[in-house]
Formats: structure tokens, C-alpha cells, sequence
């Protein structure tokens, strides 16, 4: 029997104590989410961006859009909120990227 494949999540919130939008500006020509978002290419896993950023576009990623979130929100709800909107087997792995 096959493995199921991972469901890879790239968790990206908008909100930042210390630096607003992090995971959206720039570092060295690439955001953190550009980055998630190639190294997942590059290993040929599917992945999606869980965000609360509504202005976030990137061309033949899945986006799954979550309201409003807090840094003090645990990251069991953004899994578990993935997971309701994109349910896979029960043995199916899951990767934080």
C-alpha cells in the first residue's frame, strides 16, 4: 500500500509584533513565503499558503484564506482550520514549511 502524500502547509500571517508583514517583504530579492514556496517546488510537494493577508497572489499556488489572526494563535488551529477545508486521508502526513 502507498503512502499518502503530504499535505504541506506554509503558514503566513500577517501580523508581527516586531516586523508588520514579515513574511511578505523582501529579503535579499525574495520574500519568506516566495522561499516556503520554492523549496516546496523544488522538492515536488504539494503545498498551499494558509494567510490572513487578502492582498496575497502568487499564479498556481493554492491560497487559503483565514480570517483575521493573532501571534498568539496556536498552530493546531491553522492546521485544524486547513484541515477542514482541505480534508486527506487519516494517515496523511502534514509539513510545516
Amino acid at each position: 500500500m502507498a503512502a499518502s502524500k503530504a499535505l504541506c502547509i506554509i503558514p503566513a500571517r500577517v501580523g508581527s509584533k516586531g516586523i508588520p508583514h514579515k513574511n511578505f517583504r523582501s529579503l535579499v530579492g525574495l520574500t519568506p513565503v516566495e522561499r516556503a514556496i520554492l523549496c516546496c517546488s523544488m522538492a515536488q510537494l504539494e503545498y498551499l499558503v494558509a494567510t490572513d493577508n487578502q492582498d496575497f497572489h502568487q499564479p498556481g499556488t493554492t491560497v487559503h484564506r483565514r480570517r483575521h489572526s493573532c501571534d498568539t494563535e496556536p498552530m493546531s488551529s491553522v492546521v485544524l482550520d486547513v484541515l477542514a477545508a482541505y480534508p486527506g486521508p487519516p494517515d496523511q502526513p502534514i509539513l510545516l514549511v
